[in-house]
C-alpha cells in the first residue's frame, strides 16, 4: 500500500477514533456528570501511567527493531523482539494490576475522594489490557500493517464503550457511576484479544521466532518508559492536583476539555503510525533529508487537518462545553487555553517519535522531568485560586516547556533542521548502519 493511501486510511481510522473517543466523554458526562467524568478520568489516566511503567518503553523499541530487520528481510529477529517484549512487559504488568488494586484505596483517600478506590480496584485489570493492546497495535505497525494497528489504537476501544454507555442509557436504573469503571477495563481488554488474534493471523507464515539478547532492548527501553510515563503523566497528574486542590468535579470538568481536543493527539497519531517505522529505516541509512521532509510534511498535514476544530474551540468555547452539559461551560476558558497548548504540540511535530527512532530517546527524560516539575509547580500555585482555568495553565506552560526542549534536542543533538529553507541539513558524518545483529540466542 503506498504512503498516501496509508495516510488516508490512518487519518480515517484516527478521526473515527476521535469521534467514538469524543463521544465516550460526552456520554460520560451526561449520563453522570462532573463528578462522574472525574472518576472515569482518574481511572483511566492511572491505567494509562502504570501501564507505560509495566512495558519499560518496549513497545517502541520492539517496534525500532522490527522495522530494521524487516527492512534487511530478517522476519525472524522480527518475530523474536515481539517474543521478547511480551515476555517481559506481560508478568510486570500482572504485577503491577495487582499493587494497583492494593493500594487503590490509598491513593483514592490521598485525593480525599473515596469513590475512586472502588473505580480503581475495578480498573486494575486493564493494566493487563492496555499493555497487551499497545503490545499487539505495535507489533501489527512492525509486521507493516498499519492500518490494522490503528483499528485497535482508538476506534475499536472506544467503539466498544459507546456500545456499553448506551445500554447504560436504556437501562430503567441509572447504575451506579463505578459501573464506568467496568465499562473501561471491558473495553480494553476485549481489544487487547482482538489485536493478538489478529496479529497470529498476520505471522503465522512468517519465519519461527529468533529472540535477540532481551538486555539492550530493556536498556534501550527504560528512557523511552520514563519519557513516555511523564508523558501521560502530565494528564494523570493534572487530573489528580486538580481534584486535590480544586474538586473532583473540576478535574472532571479539565478532563472533558482536554478530551475535547483529544481529535489533534489522534491527527498526530494518525501520521505517526505510519512514519514511525520510516524514520527508523530512514535513520538507518543515514538519509537526514528524508526525515526533514517527512517531519514537514506531516506538521503542514496535521495542522491543516486540526484547523477547524482549533477554528471552533476558539472561537465558541462556551458552545463547544456546553454539549456536554451546562455544568461544563466554565470551563470554556480552560478549552481556549489548552487549544493553544495543543496548537504548540502540533506545530512542532512528531519530536518524541524522532528521538526514538533515532535511538536518542535518553535525551527525552530531561525534558519530560522539566515538564512534570513545571506541571507541579504551577498547578500548587495556581489551581487553589483559579480551579480549573489555572490548571489548563499549568498543563500547557507544561507542553510549551516540553516541545521547545524537545525541538531544540533534535535541532542541536540529532542534527535534523526541520525548516531547512532549502539551506540543506547540518554539517556531520551521518549515522552508520547498525552492525550486523548478534548471533541468536535461543528460538521458539
Amino acid at each position: 500500500m503506498r504512503l498516501r493511501t496509508q495516510v488516508i486510511w490512518s487519518f480515517a481510522l484516527k478521526g473515527l477514533g476521535a469521534a467514538l473517543a469524543l463521544a465516550v466523554s460526552w456520554g460520560v458526562a451526561r449520563l453522570y456528570g462532573s463528578l462522574g467524568s472525574g472518576l472515569y478520568a482518574i481511572g483511566q489516566t492511572t491505567v494509562q501511567v502504570i501501564g507505560f511503567v509495566a512495558i519499560i518503553g518496549l513497545d517502541s523499541i520492539m517496534l525500532r527493531t522490527m522495522a530494521r530487520e524487516v527492512r534487511v528481510d530478517r522476519r525472524d529477529l522480527a518475530r523474536g523482539s515481539v517474543a521478547v517484549a511480551v515476555r517481559v512487559a506481560l508478568p510486570t504488568a500482572l504485577l503491577m494490576a495487582l499493587l494497583l488494586l492494593l493500594l487503590g484505596p490509598r491513593l483514592a483517600s490521598a485525593i480525599a475522594e473515596p469513590g475512586a478506590g472502588l473505580v480503581l480496584a475495578i480498573v486494575s485489570p486493564a493494566v493487563v489490557g492496555i499493555v497487551a493492546m499497545r503490545l499487539g497495535s505495535f507489533a501489527l505497525r512492525g509486521a507493516e500493517r498499519p492500518i490494522l494497528s490503528q483499528v485497535l489504537e482508538g476506534p475499536l476501544t472506544s467503539g466498544l464503550a459507546v456500545i456499553m454507555l448506551g445500554g447504560l442509557a436504556l437501562a430503567p436504573v441509572l447504575p451506579p457511576v463505578w459501573v464506568l469503571a467496568l465499562v473501561y477495563t471491558a473495553s480494553m481488554l476485549i481489544t487487547a484479544a482482538f489485536g493478538w488474534i489478529a496479529w497470529w493471523r498476520v505471522v503465522r507464515h512468517w519465519p519461527a521466532a529468533v529472540r535477540p539478547p532481551a538486555r539492550p532492548m530493556l536498556i534501550a527501553g527504560v528512557p523511552v518508559m520514563i519519557s513516555v510515563v511523564t508523558g501521560f503523566g502530565i494528564d494523570w497528574l493534572s487530573i489528580m492536583l486538580t481534584s486535590y486542590f480544586a474538586s473532583p468535579q473540576a478535574a472532571g470538568t479539565l478532563r472533558v476539555a482536554a478530551q475535547t481536543l483529544l481529535v489533534t493527539n489522534l491527527v498526530v497519531a494518525s501520521f505517526d503510525a505510519i512514519l514511525g517505522p520510516r524514520l527508523a529505516a530512514n535513520w538507518r541509512m543515514g538519509e537526514k533529508a528524508a526525515i526533514a521532509r517527512a517531519m514537514r510534511q506531516t506538521i503542514i498535514g496535521c495542522m491543516a487537518a486540526a484547523s477547524p476544530l482549533f477554528i471552533l474551540v476558539l472561537g465558541w468555547p462556551e458552545l463547544v462545553m456546553g454539549l456536554f452539559g451546562p455544568e461544563f461551560v466554565s470551563g470554556a476558558t480552560a478549552l481556549q487555553i489548552i487549544a493553544i497548548g495543543n496548537l504548540a504540540a502540533l506545530s512542532s511535530g512528531p519530536v518524541g517519535t524522532l528521538l526514538i527512532m533515532s535511538g536518542h530517546e535518553r535525551w527525552s527524560i530531561g525534558f519530560s522531568l522539566v515538564g512534570i516539575a513545571v506541571l507541579i509547580g504551577l498547578s500548587i500555585w495556581l489551581v487553589p485560586i483559579h480551579g480549573v482555568t489555572g490548571a489548563a495553565i499549568a498543563v500547557t506552560s507544561t507542553i510549551f516547556a516540553r516541545r521547545i526542549l524537545a525541538s531544540l534536542v533534535v535541532r542541536y543533538v540529532v542534527g535534523i533542521r526541520i525548516w531547512d529553507f532549502g539551506r540543506g541539513q547540518p554539517a556531520g558524518r551521518p549515522p552508520a548502519p547498525p552492525a550486523n545483529p548478534p548471533p541468536p540466542t535461543d528460538a521458539d
